[in-house]
């Protein structure tokens, strides 16, 4: 008899732990399933938001390129005087990229593109840095943080001008805080030259370039004291002038920060398809 109990008593438990394996596994492939669901849609999300992020650097119109590295980070601007920023062109994307895209890939965009076609636009670093570029005038740009300091180490400047340099009113070289080399040249070979020296960040050091007796008519390169920001840089031409198009190359040097640099569009994306929600600010460079 004791045995007998002892033999049915095992048996229950066997159809015990069987029942409960089975139901266990049972339940694990639909689990699975909204995993690897989850993950795809993220994965969809993300690539979107990259497709998104290529088509806005394009319509910019500006290099961006960030090399990270110990123990500095170099950041490199490429843009040009006119820029080649279209407000109206960013504005037709955005209809675009909501009435049309959307619905053809069976997602929801919302772009809220009005701080980029404002007065002002702007790249936004993570680190508090400012790249304000096309103003109303469309002739100038500047790299700053509003009320603080870029902590840029160096700044190595290379200017293109179609123009032919009038005559010039050098900035002063000498003791300072930020390492800074001026590449010059224009449409005459003659014309070319390199400045290189120390000036100081909290002083407002212009370099001017002027190209006719018209004052107006001149680049101003300002470094350091820009816009209520420390080690800043502006770069300006008096003249709303085509012809004249000035191509600059930005190379700023600075200590790489602990959390990743990166370097976004001041606009809104916001991704919605079905229990998918994605809201970011474009990113158009990362360290």
């Amino acid at each position: 008899m004791r045995k007998g109990f002892l033999f049915t008593l095992s048996i229950l438990l066997l159809l015990g732990f069987l029942v409960a394996f089975s139901t266990y596994y049972a339940a694990k492939p639909p689990a699975l399933a909204r995993e690897l669901t989850a993950s795809m849609k993220t994965g969809r999300a993300a690539f979107v938001a990259d497709d998104l992020e290529t088509d806005l650097n394009a319509l910019l119109g500006i290099g961006l390129d960030i090399n990270s590295g110990n123990p500095n980070t170099i950041v490199t601007i490429d843009d040009k005087l006119p820029s080649d920023f279209n407000r109206a062109r960013l504005t037709r994307w955005e209809q675009f990229i909501e009435s049309q895209y959307g619905p053809f890939i069976s997602t929801a965009f919302d772009l809220n593109t009005q701080a980029m076609a404002d007065a002002n636009a702007e790249l936004l670093f993570n680190n508090d840095t400012q790249y304000v570029f096309s103003p109303t005038d469309i002739n100038s740009f500047q790299l700053f943080v509003p009320g603080g300091d870029t902590n840029i180490l160096s700044l190595d400047l290379n200017v293109f001008v179609n123009d032919d340099l009038n005559n010039s009113v050098p900035w002063t070289l000498g003791s300072g805080d930020i390492n800074v080399t001026l590449r010059y040249s224009d449409t005459l070979t003659g014309n070319s030259f390199v400045s290189s020296g120390q000036l100081s960040s909290t002083a407002s050091n212009q370099y001017i370039l002027r190209y006719s007796p018209n004052s107006a008519d001149a680049l101003t390169i300002t470094v350091g004291r820009v816009a209520g920001s420390d080690a800043g840089l502006r770069i300006q031409h008096g003249l709303f002038n085509y012809a004249a198009m000035t191509r600059v190359r930005i190379k700023a040097t600075l200590a790489t920060p602990t959390k990743p640099l990166t370097v976004s569009a001041n606009m809104d994306l916001n991704y919605s398809q079905s229990d998918m929600n994605l809201s970011r600010k474009p990113i158009l460079a990362r360290g």
